[in-house]
């Protein structure tokens, strides 16, 4: 179609329009696809040997004059690497290290509980999956756990499909990866809780 239109405006600018009124040409840019560019990056994340690196660090200058990598070396980037892609498709206001702030950010940028008042810590997940048909990329927060440093953590992500997610994985790869969407069954070791499920309108409209 573009070179279509190139090739009529080629054959505009060969006639003669002296004394002639000549139409104007609205080029009308395509129609990007919001939920579709929006889940193509998520899986992006893992495609590939390697997946993505691209998240791992996070630098900073401390009072002392000290540089530190905020996520070290991507134990820490589950909440860089979602705040990172909301922004990319502008649905977020800016790039997180914690999930707290992400989802403080998230809440004043349209997300919404996908069943709000709903106890998703003591909901099952054969429960809760019917409530994600059609939301691919629904951003997940998972219950706080105590990690290596002592330190208690919650966990966020996206859901990829069936009874699966994509997050960063902090303890082995240090890179998102394609997980069960609890970590495992209940009694698995790493099963973890979902805590909350977020969705925004704005990936209805495509």
């Amino acid at each position: 179609m573009w070179g279509f239109l190139i090739q009529f405006i080629h054959l505009l600018s060969d006639i003669p329009t002296k004394g002639i009124r000549m139409p104007k040409i609205l080029v009308i840019p395509p129609k990007l696809l919001k939920k579709k560019n929006y889940q193509a990056m998520i899986f992006n994340l893992i495609r590939g040997k390697e997946g993505t690196f691209i998240f791992r660090n996070l630098f900073a200058k401390l009072d002392n004059g000290t540089e530190v990598d905020l996520l070290d070396s991507g134990r820490l980037s589950c909440a860089v690497t979602v705040s990172g892609i909301l922004l990319l498709n502008g649905l977020i206001g800016g790039m997180h290290a914690t999930v707290d702030s992400t989802e403080k950010d998230m809440l004043k940028n349209g997300w919404v509980d996908v069943d709000a008042g709903k106890d998703w810590l003591n909901t099952a997940w054969q429960e809760i999956k019917p409530l994600l048909k059609n939301k691919i990329g629904a951003v997940i927060i998972w219950e706080k756990q105590i990690d290596k440093d002592g330190t208690e953590h919650r966990h966020i992500g996206f859901y990829a499909d069936d009874d699966f997610a994509i997050s960063n994985d902090s303890a082995t790869h240090r890179m998102p990866m394609k997980h069960h969407i609890t970590f495992g069954l209940p009694g698995h070791t790493g099963f973890r809780r979902i805590e909350k499920i977020y969705w925004h309108s704005e990936l209805d409209a495509d």
